[in-house]
């Protein structure tokens, strides 16, 4: 991974923790209904601008995937080569031994 490539990763994890922020303080910190009409223009605008945001997360989102998914695959396959060797020695253990 490039330097400029972990910078990148960075940047959208910080712009999701900071749109994760907001979500939630304006969720906790509202106790009164509040009625909001925004003009076609405007929904647009935010329609434009989410869509852009996504894309940038959905390409961080799939480098990321691309790093960790190796390592998470080699894990999962020690981990089931340790589980069957347990198995196979648990099994081997109890057959008596001719001599």
């Amino acid at each position: 991974m490039t330097k400029r490539n972990t910078a990148g990763l960075w940047r959208g994890w910080v712009r999701l923790l900071v749109v994760g922020l907001l979500v939630f303080v304006q969720i906790a910190c509202t106790d009164q209904k509040v009625e909001l009409r925004l003009t076609s223009y405007e929904l647009n605008r935010i329609d434009t601008l989410y869509a852009r945001q996504a894309e940038d997360l959905r390409e961080e989102a799939d480098s990321l995937c691309n790093a960790v998914y190796p390592k998470l695959v080699q894990a999962a396959v020690d981990s089931i080569i340790a589980e069957r060797i347990a198995t196979e020695e648990r099994l081997r253990s109890r057959i008596p031994i001719k001599q």
